[in-house]
């Protein structure tokens, strides 16, 4: 990609229904990948418009991003991928560790400029912010598709259950609960959301979703207004071109 300001398209959406389990441990990991893809896509999309008075919420933006980049793969590391691979077998789930690794060196140090920049110790240089998204997110993307392979359906059908996968769900949704500020971290998944293919997720009573998106929303829509969505996941114009496609059955 040439242009700095160049975009990502997010990984295609695996056929099937969601109210299969075995279908969703595929369809749910590519949805939430997207919104990965999608955070980076806003960060590049943004990043030349920011003029100096927008920037600590700009900034507090990314932080998000990194909230979630960093709770997504706890997940899978310390919860997700160990029950996956009790049923799959030792070592079925290294390569996706091991594709944690790929990109670790660049995000670091791009989470450090942009820690640096919040503290007011580094000059705000939009080029060189986008310049640093660009060296982790190649490594990142390869191991974002790579990971959705490795849950076919065919595969976990096999393998799993329909008692195991239900332990699996329990297991997870209170596992990602663990840690999450409601106030910053839930907008994030809507104004990065897929209101086409993905309008199930965050998997929440109504209530709770009236109280993030319509209430605690609007503490904070200096922050949010830097999605690829709106607080309802509508995509916006500039993005569309970049969202999924459904995988043909």
């Amino acid at each position: 990609m040439s242009s700095s300001t160049s975009l990502y398209h997010c990984v295609p959406i695996p056929s099937g229904d969601r109210s299969d389990l075995a279908a969703l441990q595929s369809i749910r990991m590519a949805v939430l990948h997207n919104i990965i893809i999608r955070g980076i896509n806003s960060m590049i999309s943004y990043a030349p418009e920011i003029q100096t008075s927008e920037l600590p919420a700009f900034l507090k933006y990314c932080e998000q991003f990194d909230y979630f980049l960093h709770h997504h793969h706890a997940l899978e590391e310390e919860v997700y991928f160990d029950m996956i691979e009790k049923k799959l077998g030792q070592g079925s789930m290294k390569d996706n560790v091991d594709g944690h690794q790929t990109f670790k060196a660049p995000y670091e140090a791009w989470n450090k400029s942009r820690e640096s920049l919040a503290k007011g110790e580094a000059k705000w240089n939009p080029s060189d912010f986008i310049a640093e998204i660009r060296a982790f997110t190649e490594p990142l993307l390869e191991h974002l598709k790579e990971e959705i392979d490795t849950l076919k359906v065919d595969v976990i059908r096999e393998k799993f259950t329909p008692a195991e996968l239900q332990h699996i769900e329990k297991t997870m949704e209170a596992a990602s609960k663990k840690g999450l500020n409601p106030v910053w971290h839930p907008p994030f998944l809507f104004i990065n959301g897929d209101g086409v293919n993905g309008k199930w997720f965050p998997p929440a009573p109504a209530p709770v979703i009236f109280l993030c998106r319509d209430v605690l929303f609007r503490l904070h829509t200096d922050v949010w207004k830097y999605g690829c969505a709106d607080k309802n996941m509508k995509v916006k114009e500039r993005f569309a071109a970049y969202e999924p496609v459904v995988e043909a059955a």
